[in-house]
């Protein structure tokens, strides 16, 4: 029912199929064909230089920790996957011990995420992916943090940080999924997505062990553990590139070179001659 990703065919080299994906496409939306195959040629021809080697065509989640950026990349990634998981499910299991009508509290907790998510769409439309990914995990944690000095007698503000955390997070998940698919190359991306998502549930099955735990040791231990990996994985993500209108990487190749080149011409443009020399 759902055809095959025109760029995931054309890097595999199955020109037939591409065309008729294509066409098919151009057909329901009224796009001329003449105009249709003019550009498909062209495509065709870009094509080559990013044709996929037979062991890509067959890549699995192992390939993503073959070369050292694209390792780098995937590792960060999967941390953010696992804290976002985990703290979002910790925060949404600490609904009913908000300091508030447990109604009025569980609806709350589920509010917040629709104007989130709208902001989000905005903002990494606007401004990118990385630097409000990283601000948002940074405020999650520093909201959780500033939970554990508000006496138990404020529940606007014992129930208003937890809120701001639920917010934040809800951001950075959105994000993510975003973020780590253009990070990831075609021939990998299903599988790199997939993977994260498979680390993400690791996130949400420890996440009401350890709301537990803070019961059985001192009430303040899940919201301190979630504002230091919050944080952490905040900084984390400024070893990332940032992908906003930058092109897809199709092979693991161009993969291993993402941010890289971003870097480099950076560096020409604000001293050219001292990065001249450094390559020579």
């Amino acid at each position: 029912v759902i055809p095959e990703s025109p760029r995931w065919l054309l890097i595999r080299g199955e020109k037939e199929v591409f065309r008729r994906v294509v066409l098919k496409a151009s057909k329901k939306n009224g796009i001329p064909a003449d105009y249709v195959d003019a550009e498909m040629e062209k495509l065709i021809v870009k094509s080559e230089d990013m044709r996929i080697t037979s062991s890509e065509s067959t890549a699995t989640v192992f390939d993503l920790f073959k070369t050292p950026n694209l390792r780098k990349n995937t590792l960060i990634l999967f941390y953010n996957w696992l804290v976002n998981s985990f703290i979002y499910f910790g925060l949404s299991y600490n609904t009913g011990e908000l300091h508030m009508n447990p109604y009025l509290s569980f609806f709350l907790s589920g509010a917040v995420e629709f104007p989130a998510y709208l902001i989000t769409i905005k903002v990494i439309g606007s401004i990118g992916r990385r630097r409000p990914l990283a601000i948002a995990m940074i405020l999650a944690g520093l909201a959780c943090s500033l939970t554990i000095p508000v006496p138990s007698d404020n529940p606007i503000l014992k129930s208003f940080f937890p809120l701001v955390g639920k917010f934040c997070i809800t951001s950075t998940f959105a994000t993510l999924y975003v973020y780590s698919a253009e990070i990831f190359p075609t021939v990998v991306r299903n599988v790199g997505l997939g993977t994260g998502s498979t680390v993400a549930r690791v996130g949400s099955i420890v996440a009401p062990f350890v709301r537990e735990l803070g019961h059985s040791t001192f009430s303040s231990f899940p919201d301190l553990l979630y504002s230091f990996l919050s944080v952490s994985s905040g900084f984390l993500i400024y070893f990332l590139p940032e992908t906003n209108n930058e092109p897809f990487a199709d092979t693991l190749k161009q993969a291993e070179n993402v941010g890289v080149m971003r870097k480099d011409e950076e560096e020409t443009k604000e001293n050219p001659n001292e990065f001249i020399k450094s390559k020579v």
